[in-house]
């Protein structure tokens, strides 16, 4: 593993070992960036034998533990007119609470609306994972396939990824050894459009209550937020922002070992990775309530 992009994007099912170097002499080796210590990180490699099939398939869920308490929308109200009552000041038409105001808010279900639980989706994990290894006393093999998808808590987010790799150990001579690892990566991101999922989060959040994300007949209501309602924007209405990734990659080395001093060998590597990127959004101006 080359960097911290390649860690990221590694399968759990392709890890052979971690180790971590935190002495003096890994600066000798792997430069000034490894002052604070380096992590090995070494995917699997083939073993001698009859071909051996691994499958594994995970799912798990995510849930909120624990949120914020926000005030419902009549506590809202007598806060603000609770906050003009202590500066002394009359509060501007249109923002004081009267009366028939708070014991509308009071009555509601729930004392308010809550946009959020609106656009909220369980965001659940599914991962496959399927490996073959084996080979002869010359030629081993390590070939593994791994897709792993994760929704997100909105509907206009999702994210997916693919990888494959494959490693070659093959014993050219006695001492002479050629390791070829090749990998590839192909991954897909949607998140909200516009201003993207934070802000979305966090206007569905802080909406205060005041009004639903839909009207009855189903049309979502205009919030007066700037880019529009953020429910519209949770479930893909007003438009999408998505991201596509490719990233192939390759590492090959050649290792022999001095027949004349035991122990003593001489290695020559490359390594190499491409990455291409695909972002594309589009806006939708929408129809509001």
């Amino acid at each position: 593993v080359r960097d911290q992009a390649t860690f990221n994007n590694l399968s759990t099912s392709e890890i052979e070992s971690v180790s971590v170097l935190k002495d003096a002499a890994s600066a000798a080796i792997y430069g000034a960036r490894s002052d604070a210590g380096v992590i090995l990180v070494t995917t699997k490699k083939g073993k001698e034998g009859r071909p051996s099939i691994n499958y594994t398939a995970n799912f798990s869920a995510d849930f909120a533990t624990q949120e914020v308490e926000l005030l419902d929308l009549y506590e809202n109200g007598k806060l603000v007119n609770k906050m003009y009552e202590n500066y002394g000041l009359t509060a501007p038409q249109g923002t004081a609470w009267s009366e028939e105001e708070l014991e509308w808010a009071k009555n509601l279900p729930g004392r308010g609306f809550k946009m959020l639980d609106d656009v909220w989706n369980t965001p659940y994990v599914i991962n496959h994972a399927l490996s073959v290894t084996g080979g002869s006393q010359k030629i081993k093999y390590f070939a593994a396939a791994n897709y792993y998808t994760n929704n997100g808590f909105m509907a206009s987010t999702d994210y997916n990824r693919l990888n494959l790799r494959l490693n070659l150990t093959a014993d050219i001579t006695d001492n002479l050894q050629l390791f070829a690892s090749l990998g590839y990566t192909k991954s897909f991101s949607a998140s909200s459009p516009t201003e993207g999922t934070d802000a979305t989060y966090l206007k569905a959040r802080v909406s205060f209550e005041t009004f639903p994300s839909q009207s009855p007949g189903g049309k979502y209501i205009g919030t007066g937020w700037a880019y529009g309602n953020p429910a519209a924007a949770a479930n893909g209405y007003s438009g999408y922002r998505h991201g596509d990734m490719m990233n192939p990659e390759a590492n090959i080395s050649l290792t022999y070992k001095l027949p004349w001093i035991k122990g003593l060998s001489f290695k020559t590597s490359y390594m190499g990775s491409w990455k291409n990127n695909h972002s594309k959004s589009y806006t939708m101006a929408g129809e509001y309530y």
